[in-house]
């Protein structure tokens, strides 16, 4: 649909407010969240995060992890996000995990995140995007690269537009050890 334009630095979104994961408070990690009631809010930003999957046995999941980017060679998340950065992974995407899925209390005009598998490599990177009914009104992929690197290169995965109700990231290529995204930038 018209209207819907790709962000891909998170510096073009000029003013944006910051949704830390942590909420400013280090929490011991890797941690598990439950993400049925998952809240987050910045500033007047209120946004809900699931992620929804099935387990081995066909069970309905609903849960993330929270991890802190580390310096190359140390343990936590040996991503390519900024050091320091808390990261909610999806841990282990089967064929029936879902996608990162952040719904906002009010509509946004702009919203993105960075975005990586567990792994060194390429991938495919989504972006899916609904407004405040619920409709879907446009999907972005672009290719992205992953590394152990540290230095922040993860690629960004954003949008501009009217009457953003809902955002969905996701991989076209499913990978056994999921995927992750940082901090949300968020303009209104």
């Amino acid at each position: 649909m018209a209207g819907y334009t790709v962000v891909a630095n998170r510096s073009d979104l000029n003013e944006a407010l910051v949704v830390d994961w942590d909420q400013g408070t280090k929490i011991s990690v890797p941690s598990t969240i439950d993400n049925r009631n998952c809240t987050f809010t910045a500033g007047d930003v209120t946004v809900t995060v699931s992620h929804d999957w099935c387990d081995a046995n066909g069970a309905g999941q609903c849960s993330l992890t929270l991890r802190h980017q580390s310096a190359p060679g140390e343990p936590d998340w040996p991503g390519n996000f900024q050091p320091g950065e808390p990261v909610l992974w999806t841990k282990n995407q089967g064929p029936d995990d879902g996608p990162i899925r952040i719904k906002f209390q009010k509509p946004v005009s702009a919203a993105g995140a960075q975005i990586q598998i567990l792994g060194s490599g390429p991938f495919t990177g989504t972006l899916t995007v609904y407004d405040s009914t619920g409709q879907e009104v446009e999907k972005f992929s672009q290719p992205c690269q992953s590394s152990s690197a540290g230095d922040d290169s993860a690629t960004f995965l954003g949008v501009e537009g009217a009457d953003i109700g809902c955002i969905e990231f996701s991989t076209q290529d499913r990978h056994p050890t999921g995927f992750a995204i940082n901090r949300l930038s968020v303009v209104r």
